[in-house]
């Protein structure tokens, strides 16, 4: 099983979710890093955000991928000009990793 990517090019080239090419690294915080993708089949260009490695590991874990999924949650609720609409969630089986589609 692989993991989520530790540092940008990690996922650079990746098939996320069977849907979305990750194209570049775009920036990183404490808990995850934003990538450009495309999705496949429609070439709709995307942000993907997916929790690193370094949040996965030690016993928070769980609690950060609870974190995570609330946030794709709250922020598909909301409906703004000044707030990033979330497309997909999911979680990708060969990283191991959730990840948002916004």
């Amino acid at each position: 099983m692989q993991v989520a990517p530790s540092t940008a090019d990690d996922a650079v080239g990746r098939l996320l979710g069977d849907r979305y090419r990750v194209t570049r690294a775009i920036g990183s915080g404490g808990m995850a890093s934003v990538y450009e993708g495309v999705h496949e089949k429609t070439q709709r260009r995307v942000a993907l955000k997916l929790i690193r490695a370094e949040a996965l590991e030690g016993a928070r874990s769980e609690e950060r991928v609870r974190r995570f999924q609330r946030e794709a949650r709250a922020s598909g609720q909301i409906d703004s000009a000044h707030v990033v609409q979330i497309l997909d969630a999911g979680h990708d089986d060969a990283l191991g990793a959730p990840y948002l589609v916004m």
